[in-house]
């Protein structure tokens, strides 16, 4: 061997080693701000972009609103006999379907287990409900066979606007309650205040 192949052969490696280095890193960053599961912002991912977006609608003076949404009887989907992946597949497919209804600028983050939550964007309370009656018709029209016969999944979501104070704290906590009076009401609906 020469030494030029040598130093080709090393320059070579470094710049493999380089690119695998960026894969990582590239990796390491997505699941920092994914949730693993189901591909959406995970939690703190999700709070730090509504924080900014509230910060957003404060300077330019334009509405946003926030949605927790829960699949509604999830511990019995959990419990199916036969196949624990179940549930999982369920989470994964609802988290698709909120990301094929989001409009431009949504955000949608799995919050925890089986709940997930929305940013709105530059929308009243009645467009937020709008669009979230069309994630419950969306839920009703997935083909859930596809996951398992035996499920069929809805959801209950609560929405809160800027009316509910400024901060995600007051947001988050008045969406939740809300979302308490979706379920109270039967499930599978949208509660708005």
């Amino acid at each position: 061997m020469t030494r030029e192949h040598d130093t080709q052969l090393s320059t070579d490696g470094e710049s493999g080693l380089v690119e695998r280095l960026r894969h990582a890193e590239a990796e390491l960053d997505r699941l920092l701000r994914e949730d693993d599961l189901t591909g959406l912002l995970n939690r703190r991912t999700f709070r730090r972009s509504l924080i900014a977006h509230l910060g957003g609608a404060a300077r330019h003076g334009t509405p946003l609103s926030v949605a927790r949404i829960d699949v509604d009887h999830f511990k019995l989907v959990n419990t199916i006999p036969g196949d624990l992946r179940v549930g999982d597949e369920v989470l994964r497919r609802v988290a698709q379907i909120l990301r094929g209804s989001a409009r431009d600028g949504d955000l949608f983050g799995r919050w925890g287990g089986d709940e997930f939550a929305a940013v709105f964007p530059r929308t009243d309370r009645d467009e937020a409900v709008a669009a979230c009656q069309r994630l419950l018709v969306a839920i009703a029209r997935d083909d859930w066979d596809r996951v398992d016969a035996r499920v069929r999944v809805t959801l209950s979501i609560g929405i809160a606007d800027l009316a509910d104070g400024g901060s995600a704290d007051a947001l988050l906590a008045a969406a939740d309650r809300r979302l308490e009076e979706a379920k109270l009401a039967g499930r599978n609906r949208v509660a708005a205040g």
